[in-house]
């Protein structure tokens, strides 16, 4: 359980900070919480016996909620990672096309985004490179975490051209476009569905 909740809150963008630990903790305080407010509620009402029985599902409800929660909060970054991602692979074709270095484009990127969750995780793999990380180990670590899969295609391509030693361009171009592609598809899957 701990090393599954501490993916996710690594994918969803390491919501207030917190741990996998303390994550267990607001389930199991969620719980109480609400077995407690039951209880209490129970009592103000003055309602049948039946209550006692019920409070086994209020608990599981108070346990949940936080996952609910984490949940939605995934959800909502991914979405706008995904919005955000072809205007952040444009940004860094044109800049690597007219003659800056990856990191310099990458830092302009990451002012033009400011603090959304995209210019947050490029900030973060920027500094990460700045800090003297190899360029392939920190874009593998952006990679991993952000879960999604159009970053892992987009930072394996990069990590093979840093390897290879081939200009970054036009990788960066074919990879926007099948971005765009794959947007493309999925919003007509949503138009289908709909």
């Amino acid at each position: 359980l701990k090393r599954f909740l501490s993916r996710q809150l690594r994918h969803a963008g390491n919501p207030g900070g917190i741990q996998a630990e303390e994550f267990v903790g607001l389930m199991v305080v969620g719980a109480l919480g609400a077995v407690l407010a039951w209880v209490l509620l129970a009592f103000l009402l003055a309602l049948p016996s039946w209550w006692v029985a019920a409070t086994f599902g209020v608990a599981l409800l108070g346990f949940g909620l936080p996952a609910v929660w984490l949940k939605d909060t995934l959800d909502t970054h991914r979405k706008a990672v995904r919005k955000t991602l072809p205007y952040a692979m444009d940004l860094l074709t044109l800049s690597v096309e007219a003659g800056l270095d990856f990191t310099v484009a990458l830092g302009r990127i990451v002012q033009k985004l400011g603090r959304g969750p995209m210019g947050m995780e490029l900030g973060r793999t920027l500094k990460e490179i700045q800090m003297g990380t190899p360029r392939k180990g920190a874009l593998r670590d952006l990679g991993d975490r952000m879960g999604m899969l159009e970053v892992s295609f987009l930072t394996a391509a990069l990590i093979q051209a840093d390897e290879l030693g081939t200009s970054l361009g036009p990788i960066l171009r074919i990879q926007g476009e099948q971005l765009r592609q794959r947007r493309f598809m999925a919003a007509e899957e949503l138009a289908l569905k709909a």
